[in-house]
Formats: structure tokens, C-alpha cells, sequence
């Protein structure tokens, strides 16, 4: 029967034991990278001067320009505000009302003439009863009523008779205007320019319910004329 210390020593001989590696040696941390070494400045170099800003950018310049224009505007705002404190003029446009000389105007009866100073005639011939058409508009209820207007181009410039308004009342309140381009009932005068010299008609008309009370108010261009009063 075998030993048991020879079984033993036989387990721990060299030639049944595994090889124990040696350690491993560990590898060292990599750090941040370094900047590479710059070699120090000859005595001999020549330095190099910094460049200089592109003409027309430069920023003195550039606040020079600044500070002459905030001067500019000061000196403009203060003078606009001296000048309207010593109330000087202006630099609204004028008035066309206020600067065209405005003709006067009068009244006549119905079938009368009224001449402006500049020559220029109005007529209006006496309201007389009529039947519109079918295509007419005639609003209102009462007698359809229509007068002929003349007017004499007394001046030396053309006349235009679109110009023409015409307010017309009657029975208290506003007459009902009657429009019939059928019967040639217009609103106002034809849109063809009446030279000097010329004489245009047209005609207008009205529903009212006493027609004795037809009152009408004719100026003959938004400037330069107050109106004709024209009546029964």
C-alpha cells in the first residue's frame, strides 16, 4: 500500500505543478495632449507688424462719422422747432379752395338767366310734367317732373358741363331724382368739354307732389362758383 506522504509529495512536485506567469507591468494613464514646445525668438528676428484695417472700416472712423451725423440731426430738429415756435411757413400744400378766386352766385326764377362775372350763363327753363319710360328710375310717388338746363360758355376757357351738381327739394325735403337715359334724363351735363363760345343742354328731373314747390340749388363746378338758387 502506497504512503500517503509520497502520494503527497508527489502532487507537489515541479513536474505536475502549472507555471505561474509573472505580473504584468500596467500601462500608464494617457494625459491631455501637450502643446508642442515653441522655440524661443532669434535676437536677429525682425518683427512683423499687425495688419491694419481695410480703408473704410476703420473704427475711428466709422464713429467720427456717428457723432457728425447725430450732430447733423440735432441742429435740423432744433431749427424745424425754433421756426414753428416763431411761426414761419409752412410746408403743407395750399388750400386750392382757399387760393382759387370763388365767383358769387345769386337766384333767379325758373326760365331766368344768371351770368357770372367770368361770363358763364345758367338757364333753367320751368318744370313741366312728363311720363318716364319703361326703363327709367323714377323713385317716389307724385308728379315726375323735368326742366332743361342751357348753359352759355360765356369764357375764355372750355367748359366742362359733367361738373354740373344740382340740389334739388321740394314739399320740405329732398326731391326724388329721376333717372331716364331713354328720354335723355341724365344726372348731370354730357361729359364732352364745351369750348368758348358754346352753348350746352340737357335735362333733369324729379318726383315731387307740389311741383310749384321745386326749389333748386345749381353749381356749376366743384371750384370757383357758389351756387344758383332757382325757384317758382
Amino acid at each position: 500500500m502506497p504512503d500517503a506522504r509520497d502520494s503527497t509529495m508527489g502532487a507537489l512536485s515541479p513536474s505536475r505543478t502549472r507555471p505561474i506567469s509573472p505580473p504584468t507591468t500596467a500601462l500608464p494613464l494617457a494625459g491631455p495632449p501637450t502643446a508642442p514646445a515653441v522655440p524661443p525668438a532669434s535676437p536677429d528676428a525682425v518683427p512683423v507688424p499687425a495688419p491694419e484695417p481695410a480703408p473704410g472700416r476703420r473704427p475711428g472712423r466709422r464713429r467720427s462719422a456717428v457723432v457728425v451725423a447725430g450732430l447733423v440731426a440735432v441742429a435740423v430738429t432744433a431749427a424745424v422747432v425754433a421756426l414753428a415756435l416763431r411761426g414761419g411757413p409752412s410746408s403743407a400744400a395750399p388750400d386750392p379752395q382757399a387760393t382759387a378766386a370763388t365767383l358769387a352766385g345769386g337766384s333767379v326764377p325758373f326760365g331766368g338767366t344768371f351770368t357770372y362775372d367770368d361770363g358763364l350763363a345758367l338757364t333753367v327753363g320751368a318744370p313741366e310734367a312728363f311720363e318716364p319710360s319703361a326703363s327709367a328710375e323714377a323713385p317716389g310717388t307724385g308728379t315726375h317732373v323735368r326742366v332743361e338746363v342751357r348753359v352759355d360758355n360765356g369764357t375764355a376757357e372750355p367748359f366742362l358741363p359733367a361738373t354740373l351738381a344740382t340740389v334739388a327739394t321740394a314739399d320740405g325735403g329732398p326731391a326724388a331724382t329721376v333717372w331716364d337715359p331713354e328720354l335723355g334724363l341724365e344726372l348731370t351735363g354730357p361729359p364732352h368739354a364745351a369750348p368758348a363760345g358754346a352753348t350746352t343742354t340737357f335735362q333733369l328731373g324729379w318726383t315731387v307732389v307740389d311741383p310749384q314747390s321745386l326749389r333748386l340749388e345749381i353749381t356749376p363746378a366743384l371750384l370757383g362758383y357758389e351756387p344758383v338758387v332757382v325757384t317758382g
